[in-house]
């Protein structure tokens, strides 16, 4: 990872590190310019990075594995990345056609209701863990409960050092929905599907699991063309499809959602509009 505004007497390196072990074909920054998230030929797995820059040296900046985002057990190619405005949600596209949609956290760690029911992004800690004094395991951080010094000095920190270890975990996510698109329009039933669970769950493991998640293969399994993808987060803009005689409150249309739609438009050139 270079800087593009780099002086003659600067290191250009912002941090060097080895993403997969395959070769790396595709990836996006979020708008932060924070995370990173890069997917290898296979495209069995896509893993998300924050960059923890240092002003002084590359050689003392961090970048912290967040999350192993898991697509399913066969090849796809990825085409198209795309991150939401507040880097709670990530769509992945592939050539067969179909877009995963991840919840994720500009932080990594553990999703549920608190962190994506909101409106805004919130802290990593609820008020009970930091009230408690409790750490993101659930432990306590307590120096009265630990006889470790290391411990008691990291608990009269009240702000831990990015760039120094310990590095947090990867997290394994499996995608919360799979929109898969036609080839064509006017397309039977049952050509364009969609996997919605209806919430996030956390299994015993501490493994990120969406509960209830199909296995659906796309079009492009059957017949082997690849099919053009790409989507994007903004606001809704379904409203804007209603009759003219159809009248709604201005609150109802400017009404705030804890997360953006997703637009979606495949090769045959129409846009869809899927609210999450």
């Amino acid at each position: 990872m270079t800087s593009a505004t780099g002086g003659v007497n600067e290191e250009p390196i912002i941090a060097h590190f080895v993403a997969h072990a395959e070769a790396i074909v595709a990836m996006e920054f979020d708008n932060s310019g924070m995370l990173l998230l890069t997917a290898d030929r296979r495209g069995h797995d896509f893993h998300v990075f924050r960059i923890q820059p240092h002003p002084a040296s590359p050689s003392l900046s961090a970048v912290h594995h967040l999350y192993v985002l898991h697509r399913g057990d066969t090849s796809a190619k990825v085409q198209n990345i795309t991150f939401s405005l507040d880097s709670r949600w990530v769509a992945v596209s592939t050539l067969r056609g179909t877009t995963h949609v991840f919840p994720i956290t500009p932080y990594g760690g553990q999703m549920g209701v608190r962190t994506h029911t909101s409106l805004h992004v919130v802290n990593k800690l609820s008020r009970f863990h930091r009230s408690a004094g409790l750490s993101v395991e659930g432990r306590s951080n307590s120096p009265i409960s630990h006889s470790e010094s290391t411990t008691f000095m990291q608990s009269l920190q009240p702000y831990h050092n990015t760039t120094l270890p310990p590095f947090p975990r990867p997290t394994i996510v499996q995608a919360l929905a799979q929109l898969r698109q036609p080839f064509a329009l006017g397309s039977p039933p049952g050509s364009a599907g969609l996997v919605m669970p209806g919430k996030i769950g956390v299994g015993s493991s501490g493994i990120s699991t969406a509960s209830q998640r199909q296995r659906h293969s796309s079009l492009s399994d059957d017949n082997g063309k690849p099919l053009s993808v790409c989507a994007i987060f903004a606001k809704s803009r379904s409203w804007l499809l209603e009759p003219p005689n159809v009248t709604r409150e201005a609150s109802h249309r400017m009404q705030r959602k804890s997360v953006d739609s997703l637009f979606v438009m495949a090769g045959h050139g129409a846009l869809i509009q899927y609210d999450l």
